[in-house]
């Protein structure tokens, strides 16, 4: 479900009871909330998640999905563990099958600088 529209359809269709969401198909952790709270609103079940992405996706996702009602979360899914590079210190880290938010200010996460280079752009 890559656009709003297409959940608010399928619902009205009657024609899901649970989707996968993820937060970059969808343009951003904004707009994930937006259609996680409409999913709640209207009873379909959601995973949570990045897609493929670094520790601080997937603490995003995390923290995403921590506030999501139980009853509506099947699932979430963590990929940093697969990478071969770390690009931050702390976040939601798979620890023995379980992950949680990190309690840290904002994400959670420290980025490490050296790692994700130059930034391309830096808008104030």
């Amino acid at each position: 479900m890559q656009r709003y529209g297409d959940i608010v359809r399928a619902q009205g269709d009657h024609a899901c009871e649970a989707i996968g969401l993820k937060i970059n198909r969808v343009a951003g952790l904004t707009k994930a909330k937006r259609i996680r709270d409409f999913c709640v609103e209207t009873g379909i079940r959601m995973n949570i998640e990045e897609t493929g992405g670094s520790v601080i996706a997937d603490t995003a996702a995390v923290h995403l999905a921590q506030a999501t009602p139980r009853m509506f979360l099947r699932a979430t899914w963590l990929c940093n563990d697969m990478l071969t590079i770390d690009t931050a210190t702390g976040g939601a880290r798979n620890q023995g099958g379980k992950t949680f938010a990190p309690e840290a200010p904002g994400l959670g996460v420290e980025p490490i600088l050296d790692v994700l280079g130059e930034a391309i752009a830096v808008y104030k």
